[in-house]
């Protein structure tokens, strides 16, 4: 299985690209911040080895989510975003999170399957909380208990991670990704809009820190 990654200074995605397996969640990811899995699970197998397993996701709704969450923390004036409908930091609270008052809140699925993050902007530095269920009955040892947690980055390095992930992605992958696309259904002119609505989004964010 072709494997690519796309590695900033905290944020690393792997992207399994042998083939499109469908249109919603086409190409298994496993997303890591900081060293710590939030995207994908592990498990010891039968013949004692470790390996991990990504989850479906949609690499192009991944970093699409990413600049969306980062143009949100820099530029907007309301505290929760997203796509969470109801009372945001109550349900954070319910999660476990320790979420603080009057902070930034931003709720996304990042585009994979059984995946829930909050991004809190907290001063300066975005606290990463994330609920990755797959990962809830591993055998892995480093793995058990951290299912669920929070990593906190600086949001400078956030944005510059997604900036630089975002880049390579349209320039690099995004086209391998097209041919598979297309070959499994979707319409050329889509994953077109699709491009065009990241790199719309990544000027947005870049301006933005200017």
């Amino acid at each position: 299985m072709k494997e690519v990654i796309l590695q900033g200074k905290h944020i690393s995605l792997k992207i399994y690209l042998k083939k499109a397996l469908d249109l919603v969640f086409p190409f298994p990811v496993l997303l890591f911040i900081d060293g710590n899995l939030i995207a994908g699970t592990c498990w010891i197998r039968d013949d004692g080895n470790k390996k991990l397993y990504p989850i479906q996701g949609d690499p192009t709704g991944i970093i699409q989510e990413f600049l969306y969450c980062c143009d949100f923390l820099i530029n907007s004036e309301e505290l929760e975003g997203g796509g969470f409908i109801g009372n945001l930091r109550e349900y954070a609270g319910k999660l476990g999170f320790p979420i603080k008052k009057n902070t930034k809140l931003y709720f996304t699925s990042l585009v994979i399957y059984m995946g829930e993050y909050i991004f809190e902007l907290d001063g300066n530095t975005v606290n990463v909380h994330y609920n990755n269920i797959p990962l809830k009955d591993t055998n892995c040892t480093e793995f058990i208990g951290h299912w669920k947690g929070t990593v906190s980055i600086p949001l400078n390095d956030l944005v510059e991670d997604v900036l630089s992930l975002s880049k390579k992605y349209i320039e690099e992958i995004a086209p391998i990704e097209t041919k598979m696309l297309v070959e499994l259904g979707e319409k050329e002119e889509d994953i077109a809009a699709k491009l065009a609505l990241l790199r719309k989004l990544r000027r947005r964010v870049e301006f933005s820190t200017i």
